[in-house]
Formats: C-alpha cells, sequence, structure tokens
C-alpha cells in the first residue's frame, strides 16, 4: 500500500487508539472506499470484536475483497481473520480446518505459524 504521508499518520493515529469514538472520528479522515480506510476500519472491527464481524463489518469486509482482492493487505487481513477463527474455534477438528486455511492462503502459514500437528491435517511430514 503506497500511503502519502497525510494517509500514513492518519492510519498509524487510528490504529494506536482504543477509543471506539475517538477511532470513529479518525476515520473520516480517511477516503471512503479506499484500501488504507478499508484496511484500517476492517483491523478495528477485528480487534473489537474478536474476529467476528457484523452484517455491516461483513459488507466491508466483501466490498474491499472485491477490490483491493490481490493487495498485500487483504491478504494480510484475511489471515488475521484466520487467526481469530482459529482461536474462536470450538472443537479440535474446526481448528485443524481453520490452520489448513491459514497455511493454504498464507506465504508465510506453513513456516512461522505453523500449528505443531499441521504436517498430520495436511497428510505430509515435515
Amino acid at each position: 500500500m503506497s500511503l502519502t504521508e497525510d494517509q500514513r499518520k492518519v492510519y498509524e493515529e487510528c490504529l494506536r487508539t482504543s477509543d471506539p469514538a475517538e477511532q470513529q472520528e479518525i476515520l473520516k479522515k480517511l477516503i471512503p472506499g479506499s484500501l488504507p480506510f478499508y484496511d484500517a476500519t476492517l483491523n478495528l472491527r477485528l480487534r473489537a470484536t474478536k474476529g467476528k464481524l457484523t452484517a455491516e463489518d461483513q459488507k466491508l469486509w466483501e466490498q474491499m475483497e472485491e477490490k483491493f482482492r490481490y493487495s498485500t493487505e487483504f491478504s494480510k487481513l484475511k489471515t488475521r481473520k484466520l487467526f481469530y477463527d482459529y482461536d474462536n474455534a470450538e472443537t479440535e477438528q474446526e481448528k485443524q480446518s481453520v490452520a489448513r486455511n491459514i497455511a493454504a492462503v498464507s506465504s508465510f502459514g506453513k513456516s512461522t505459524y505453523k500449528p505443531s500437528y499441521l504436517s498430520e491435517v495436511q497428510g505430509n511430514e515435515s
């Protein structure tokens, strides 16, 4: 994501604060529909909801995916969402399923974030 200096400052300011009202005010400085807007908004929502997006959040997610599907930022956001899904999984089978998805979508999922049983899940040995 190539940000102007002003966009970068707004983006960082937004991610640093924990006050939801203040975050909303800061988000208003970003251009709606822009990559920084979607990225900051959805990162904040993922943090606030522990990965459980509301219907409104899901609509934003789909808009971002449609516009910026191949961006690095969307890929990172998708991986972050999967980690929340992993944390929220209720059964070991769900965790294994999410672990496979993490490995599939993440270029670094097979090394840095490899659950100990991933080789068993994938059916190979590492």
